[in-house]
């Protein structure tokens, strides 16, 4: 990881700051990031924005926490490569979600008759020791709907789908799921959260239609009958369980939830904007439209069907999904404003967990780690700074900022004051913190560093010091000490 030492803090006392530019050089050295303005010519404006914090009033305590999903080569290159199962441990990620047959499928042979299998279980245990060693836990997804192939192809041989439905028969994938329930219990992993059939959707349709709604959850309650029947502590979900008519189908007819879950890319297309990005990041999925609930609304309809309020997971996200080739934005300040966007809404909108996917891809590839160079992209800066700096329980504090174009979040972590600014604009400005006091550490990132070489600056300053942020930035304030 690489933290780069910088001073981009400047006094200034005036409403607005007139600089004289016609010429800016950045020069970076050995990449340091201070910038030399030179020359005189054209006038530019920088607004003055306050961000005022009130440490004094709490407005919630945080529930939320990071995560990851592993899937492809990267699964593999997780588990087998120290450096990179370093980075998430020094991010404190809390959650990894993989895909129960990305390593092999465990279960050699299934056996219908006698609802058993042949197992080899030896990867999968690798791969949990390996997160429960990084201070995680596993969320399995048991189920994979294929569609290229119409079915959930991550069956194991010998286990025959039913003609009427197109899927495995609930008795035998009941037995399935519980048999894993059972091995981590065995062994004595304490592995809790799983979802039944990855993006379900696929299968009964967005929005679901019948009768292949009714038969999904009928694959569902046998699966959650017989994981819970082996272990009571198992937390069972559906990662579409925001669909309006899903989660009304679950309330009169499934079993129980234990979470809520849903997936999230904020662009469906490359050539969607940057503003309609920053949007997305703060709306998308989270409100009531035509199809889904938003979270409040999902927790709402569930707590009146069945008397409990349920936590909620982002299980599966990232900037676009339009991944063929991906959009490069992703790795970019652009994708880490979005990312940071996100987790500040998340944490207001009091979700369990977000999980990025994924963790480590090339240049050309999904991840917020390059995993040909084993180095960060800018996403998992806005990561690293937020997973070490905000922890469950933590106090959320008022914080408000006079301008959209500055967001901003503030919490206590043990005992000290800690302010998250995002600036999601691409022009600079400048912010006065009003209600603050002392000497304050910060962590920044923004693009005076090219997006192909990311690093942290960090520093020092003077809760009075004014605040230029240049353009798409993350910056994580501590008082100092």
């Amino acid at each position: 990881m690489k933290l780069n030492e910088s001073k981009n803090i400047l006094p200034v006392t005036f409403l607005f700051i007139i600089l004289i530019v016609s010429r800016v050089s950045v020069s970076f050295g050995s990449i340091s990031s201070d910038s030399v303005i030179s020359a005189t010519g054209l006038v530019v404006y920088v607004p003055l924005i306050q961000v005022t914090v009130n440490p004094s009033r709490t407005i919630g305590l945080n529930n939320f926490s990071l995560g990851f999903q592993l899937d492809g080569p990267d699964i593999r290159n997780w588990r087998d490569r120290s450096v990179l199962r370093e980075l998430a441990s020094d991010a404190d990620f809390k959650l990894v979600r993989f895909f129960e047959h990305r390593l092999g499928k465990p279960c050699i042979y299934w056996n219908e008759s006698t609802k058993t299998g042949r197992w080899d279980w030896t990867g999968v245990d690798l791969l949990v020791q390996r997160i429960f060693e990084i201070g995680a836990e596993p969320l399995i997804v048991l189920g994979f709907y294929s569609w290229t192939y119409d079915r959930v192809s991550s069956a194991p041989a010998g286990m025959s789908d039913d003609p009427n439905t197109g899927l495995p028969y609930p008795d035998q994938w009941g037995a399935y799921c519980g048999e894993w329930v059972k091995h981590f219990r065995e062994v004595g992993f304490p592995v809790r959260y799983y979802e039944i059939i990855n993006e379900a959707s696929f299968y009964f349709g967005w929005p679901a239609t019948q009768p292949k709604l009714s038969y999904y959850i009928e694959l569902y309650n046998a699966s959650a009958i017989a994981m819970r029947t082996t272990n009571p502590n198992v937390q069972v979900g559906c990662d579409s369980s925001t669909f309006k008519n899903v989660l009304d189908y679950f309330t009169s007819h499934g079993e129980d939830l234990d979470f809520l879950s849903f997936h999230r890319y904020g662009l469906d297309s490359k050539t969607k904007s940057d503003a309609q990005a920053m949007e997305a990041a703060e709306t998308k999925y989270l409100y009531d439209s035509a199809n889904f609930y938003g979270v409040d609304t999902a927790r709402q309809v569930y707590k009146n069907a069945k008397g409990v309020e349920l936590p909620v997971i982002m299980s599966e996200g990232n900037l676009c999904d339009d991944y063929d080739p991906i959009d490069q934005r992703a790795h970019t300040m652009l994708g880490a404003v979005y990312t940071a966007l996100s987790i500040r809404t998340f944490t207001l909108k009091n979700l369990l967990h977000s999980i990025y996917f994924i963790f480590g891809g090339g240049e050309d590839e999904m991840g917020m780690v390059d995993a040909n160079a084993n180095e960060p992209w800018y996403p998992y800066y806005v990561q690293w700074m937020i997973g070490r700096g905000l922890a469950v329980g933590d106090e959320l504090v008022q914080t408000v900022s006079s301008s959209e174009d500055v967001r901003s979040l503030a919490w206590l972590h043990e005992g000290k004051l800690v302010i998250l600014l995002i600036c999601k604009i691409d022009q600079s400005r400048t912010i006065s913190l009003q209600g603050v006091t002392g000497q304050l550490d910060y962590f920044k990132i923004d693009n005076t560093i090219p997006w192909e070489t990311p690093s942290v600056q960090k520093g020092a300053m003077n809760s009075t010091d004014t605040i230029i942020m240049k353009g798409y930035s993350v910056m994580l304030l501590q008082a100092a000490g």
